[in-house]
C-alpha cells in the first residue's frame, strides 16, 4: 500500500489505529455512580449531583490527546512503514533511460588480480546493458577520440554492447574529468522522453579527476528532477593495502640553451606512492626507436625510497648526455623496482602507464656570427677580435665539430653588409667606429649600414657592440641613439666619457673596478657556475670602461654591473631580436673579461640563444590537454592562417587549422587529439612558416599516478567503510538532491538499489517517539492526579464512608 512517498508493507495492520479512540470510549462508557449519603439532611443532595457531574466532563484535555497520538502511532509501527524510493526517481528498468559513463583514463590501467580496472569495468558495462531491460542507452568515455566526439542521441543497449566489443573505447593517456563527462550524460538524458534517467559512472574516484564535480551544471529539463547517479568503483581496500605504485612524475632540462657537443643535464623526479619502501631503478635510452622495447640503456641510476603513507617521499636523479649533432634528440626513463633479493630480480608495479617518461630537444646547430673589426692588426694585444676569435674556435673534444661559425670581416674586405649579415645569426663588433655620412668606408660603420643592421636585429638578429680606443661616443650617441625616423635608441642611454685608463698590457695603471652584480637569470650567465655564485665574476677585473647613464624610459635591462655602479653589459630589445652593449673592450688592456676559465662557456649559451634558442624543446602533456602552435613556430605573428601537419606515435597524419569560427585568429591552430604516448611530429605546410618542423611528446600526467581515491582520506569513525566513506563524499560533492549510490561491483550496486527501492524503514523511529509520548504521559497524570491526605480533603466531601466506591478517573 502506497500513501504518497510512504509505503506501507502490512496495511491491514493499520486498523490498529482505531485504538487511538480508546481513552475516548472509556471516558463515555464510563458508570460513576452518586456516592451514597447515610444522614438524612437533603441539603448536600444538590451539592453531590453537582459533583457527580463534573465527573462526567473530560477534564485534561493534553494527556487524552496524548493517549490517543500514542496508540495510533504504535499500530502504524506494527504496519511496518517505509519511505518509498521510487518518489526519488528510482524506476524500473523498462521505463528507465540510462548514460553510462566509462572512465579510460591512465589511473584504470591499474592491474587488480590480473587484468586492469578498465578491462574489468568495460566488461561490468557489458554484462549491465545485457542483463538489464533498458529501453535506451548511451556510453560516454572520459579521455581520447571517443570523449572529443559527444555521441547525438540515445541507442539501443544491444548497439552500445556491439560497440564495446569491438574495442572503440581503448584506454586514454590523460586525465579523467568526470565532471565534464557528467555534464555530457546530462545533456543527452535532458532530450529523452523516458520518465525515469539513471546515470552509472564505472571508475576508480580518483580524488584528482573530482575537483570539478562541485561546478557540474544541471540542464533546465532535468533541474527539477536529476537523475540519480550510480558509481561503480573497483575493491577498495583499506587504506594499509592498495596497489603499488611508483612513477616518474617529471622531467627537467635546467640549461637555457642546447648546442651540439655542450653537455646536457636531465633531473628526473620519481615518487613512491606506495605504503611500504621501495628500491627503484631508473634507466636512461637515448635515441632509440621510441617504442620503449628495443633501446639499450644509456646511464642507470639506483637508489631507495622510503615509505610514502598518503603523501609519498620524492627523489631527483640526474643524468647528462652530450649529442654530438644538432636536431632532435630523443630520450627515455624507464623506472623499476626490486622484486627480491636476487641481483636480476627488477621489474613493474601495478600501474606501469606512469613507469615511462619521454622526453624531445631540439639541439642547435653551430651558430654563424659575423665579427667586425676596423683592421687587421699584427700585434695580438691590440687586435680587438683576437680573443673572441680564439674562444669562437675551441671545442669540447676531438670528436666534436666547434658549436659556433666565426667569420671575420674588415671594412676593406666586405663586399656588402647585406649579404654577409643575410648568412649571420649573431653580428660582433669589436672598436668598429661609425662614420659620419660621406666618409670613407674605412673609416667605419656608414648610416646606411647601421640601418641594415637595424633591420637584422629587428629580424631575430642578435648584435654584440663592444667599445673600444677607435670609437667616438659621440658618434655613437647620434647613429645609436634614437633617430629622426622614430627609430628607437639601441644603447638603451646616452654615452658620457670614458672612464679610467687602460693597462697597457701587463703594468697596471689607475684603480681598475670589478664587477659587483650580475643577472644570474639570464641565458648569458645561467648555469655558467653553481646557482647563486656570484665570487668568480667579482673576480673580473675592468681597468677602463665608457660611462653609460641610462634612461628609465627605454626599454631593457642591465646584465652585469660595476661595483661603482655603472653598467658594464646592457641588453636592449629590437623588434624579435636585441642588442648587447659592453661598455669595456674586447682588449686585454681594458678588462680581464674575456680572460676568465668560463668565457667560452658564456660565450656559447650566449650565441646559442640568438634566433629563440632560449628554451629547451621539451613539451609534456598538458593540464588542458592542447597543444598551440604559436608558441612553437619561429614566427609567431604570422600563423593566422596556418595549417600543420601531425603525425602521432602509431602513425597516419591529422592536420590542425584555426579553427573557423574562433575569435583570435591569432592563436592559430590548436592540436587536442593527444590520445597516445610517445612523440609527435609536426611540420607546418603553409604560409610564411612553410617548412617549419618540430616534435612534442605527451606523457602521463603526473596527477594520474596519485591513486588517492574519494574517502581515503576521510578520518576513520564508527567503523565507516572505504566503500562507504567514498560515498558520503561522492554525493556531497555533487550537486543537488539526488540519488547517489557507490558500489565495489555490479552486484553490490544493484543490491544496494534494491535496498534503496525498497525504501528506509521508519517504524524504529515511531516507537521511539511512543515511548517519548509515554514518558510525558505518565508525567502529566502525576501532576494531575488529586493529592491524598486529610489535611487536603475538601471541607464537604460525601465520601466519608469507608464503603465509599472509588471515583473513576475521568481524563
Amino acid at each position: 500500500m502506497n500513501l504518497g512517498p510512504i509505503q506501507i508493507l502490512a496495511p491491514l495492520l493499520l486498523l490498529g489505529m482505531l485504538a487511538a479512540a480508546i481513552p475516548v470510549l472509556l471516558h463515555l462508557l464510563a458508570k460513576v455512580r452518586a456516592p451514597q449519603v447515610y444522614f438524612p439532611t437533603l441539603r448536600f443532595l444538590r451539592v453531590a449531583m453537582e459533583k457527580t457531574a463534573r465527573r462526567r466532563r473530560v477534564q485534561h484535555w493534553l494527556l487524552l490527546l496524548l493517549r490517543m497520538v500514542a496508540l495510533a502511532l504504535l499500530a502504524l509501527a506494527v504496519a511496518q512503514p517505509l519511505i518509498r524510493a521510487s518518489a526519488r526517481r528510482l524506476g524500473g528498468d523498462n521505463e528507465t533511460a540510462v548514460a553510462i559513463v566509462l572512465d579510460n583514463s591512465a589511473s584504470m590501467q591499474v592491474r587488480d588480480s590480473g587484468r586492469t580496472r578498465f578491462d574489468a569495468a568495460r566488461q561490468e558495462v557489458i554484462d549491465l546493458l545485457r542483463d538489464r531491460n533498458f529501453p535506451r542507452a548511451v556510453v560516454i568515455v572520459t579521455n581520447g577520440e571517443p570523449a572529443r566526439d559527444l555521441p547525438d542521441a540515445m541507442s539501443t543497449p544491444a548497439q552500445v554492447v556491439t560497440s564495446l566489443d569491438e574495442q572503440k573505447t581503448p584506454p586514454g593517456s590523460g586525465k579523467a574529468d568526470l565532471s565534464a563527462a557528467i555534464a555530457r550524460a546530462q545533456e543527452l538524458l535532458a532530450n529523452d522522453p523516458a520518465p525515469n534517467k539513471e546515470i552509472y559512472l564505472f571508475s576508480d574516484l580518483q580524488t584528482a579527476s573530482t575537483t570539478r564535480l562541485r561546478d557540474l551544471p544541471l540542464p533546465e529539463k532535468l533541474r527539477a528532477a536529476p537523475p540519480s547517479i550510480l558509481a561503480i568503483t573497483p575493491a577498495m581496500p583499506a587504506e594499509s593495502a592498495g596497489p603499488v605504485n611508483l612513477a616518474i612524475t617529471g622531467i627537467e632540462l635546467n640549461q637555457p640553451s642546447l648546442m651540439a657537443g655542450r653537455k646536457i643535464f636531465v633531473d628526473v623526479a620519481v615518487r613512491n606512492y606506495s605504503p611500504l619502501g621501495q628500491e627503484v631503478r631508473v634507466n636512461f635510452f637515448l635515441d632509440g626507436q621510441n617504442d620503449f622495447t628495443r633501446e639499450q640503456p644509456y646511464d642507470q641510476q639506483q637508489d631507495r625510497l622510503a615509505g610514502t603513507g598518503k603523501e609519498g617521499s620524492t627523489r631527483q636523479f640526474r643524468f647528462a648526455f652530450t649529442p654530438d649533432t644538432p636536431g632532435y634528440h630523443h630520450g627515455i626513463f624507464q623506472l623499476q623496482r626490486r622484486l627480491s633479493d636476487q641481483a636480476d630480480a627488477w621489474g613493474t608495479d601495478d600501474l606501469e602507464a606512469d613507469n615511462r617518461r619521454a622526453f624531445a630537444v631540439d639541439v642547435a646547430d653551430r651558430v654563424d656570427a659575423l665579427l667586425l673589426k676596423p683592421r687587421e692588426e699584427l700585434d695580438r694585444s691590440l687586435d680587438a677580435g683576437y680573443l673572441l676569435r680564439q674562444l669562437c674556435g675551441l671545442r669540447l673534444s676531438q670528436n666534436v665539430a666547434q658549436a659556433i661559425r666565426l667569420r671575420e670581416r674588415t671594412p676593406a674586405d666586405m663586399d656588402g653588409l647585406d649579404a654577409e649579415l643575410a648568412d649571420a645569426e649573431v653580428l660582433i663588433t669589436c672598436d668598429m667606429p661609425l662614420a659620419a655620412a660621406g666618409e670613407a668606408p674605412a673609416a667605419g660603420l656608414s648610416p646606411g649600414q647601421v640601418a641594415a643592421i637595424r633591420r637584422f636585429v629587428a629580424d631575430g638578429g642578435t648584435w654584440m657592440i663592444w667599445l673600444g680606443p677607435t670609437m667616438d661616443l659621440d658618434a655613437c650617441n647620434r647613429q645609436l641613439g634614437p633617430q629622426s625616423d622614430g627609430s628607437p635608441s639601441l644603447l638603451g642611454g646616452v654615452l658620457a666619457r670614458y672612464v679610467g685608463q687602460a693597462s697597457g698590457g701587463t703594468a697596471t695603471e689607475g684603480e681598475p673596478v670589478h664587477i659587483q652584480a650580475v643577472d644570474l637569470e639570464h641565458p648569458m650567465f645561467r648555469d655558467v657556475y653553481p646557482p647563486g655564485a656570484m665570487e668568480p665574476y667579482r673576480k673580473v677585473l675592468v681597468f677602463r670602461h665608457a660611462l653609460l647613464q641610462r634612461d628609465p624610459a627605454q626599454p631593457g635591462r642591465v646584465l652585469a654591473m660595476l661595483n661603482t655602479g655603472d653598467p658594464l653589459v646592457v641588453e636592449t630589445p629590437l623588434g624579435r631580436g636585441r642588442v648587447l652593449l659592453f661598455t669595456t673592450s674586447s682588449l686585454p688592456a681594458w678588462s680581464t673579461w674575456l680572460r676568465q676559465p668560463q668565457a667560452f662557456a658564456i660565450y656559447q649559451m650566449l650565441l646559442a640563444s640568438a634566433r629563440g634558442r632560449t628554451a629547451p624543446t621539451i613539451h609534456e602533456y598538458r593540464e588542458d590537454g592542447r597543444v598551440e602552435f604559436a608558441s612553437l613556430v619561429p614566427h609567431p605573428d604570422a600563423v593566422a592562417d596556418m595549417q600543420v601537419s601531425i603525425t602521432p606515435p602509431g602513425g597516419g597524419e591529422i592536420t590542425a587549422e584555426p579553427p573557423p569560427d574562433s575569435k583570435d585568429k591569432s592563436a592559430g591552430p590548436v592540436f587536442t587529439a593527444l590520445d597516445h604516448l610517445g612523440v609527435y611530429r609536426w611540420r607546418v605546410i603553409n604560409g610564411a612558416n612553410k617548412d617549419a618542423t618540430g616534435e612534442f611528446v605527451v606523457n602521463v600526467p603526473a596527477e594520474e599516478s596519485d591513486l588517492r581515491r574519494l574517502g581515503q582520506d576521510a578520518p576513520a569513525s564508527g567503523g565507516v567503510s572505504p566503500i562507504d566513506a567514498a560515498q558520503q563524499e561522492f554525493e556531497s560533492q555533487i550537486p543537488g538532491d539526488r540519488p547517489v549510490l557507490v558500489g565495489q561491483s555490479m552486484k553490490e550496486l544493484l543490491a544496494k538499489v534494491e535496498k534503496f527501492r525498497k525504501g528506509s524503514p521508519i517504524w524504529p523511529w515511531l516507537l521511539a517517539i511512543v515511548l517519548v509520548l509515554l514518558a510525558v504521559e505518565a508525567k502529566l497524570a502525576n501532576r494531575s492526579r488529586p493529592a491524598e491526605g486529610p489535611g487536603l480533603r475538601p471541607a464537604l466531601s460525601l465520601d466519608d464512608s469507608p464503603t465509599a466506591p472509588a471515583q473513576p478517573d475521568a481524563s
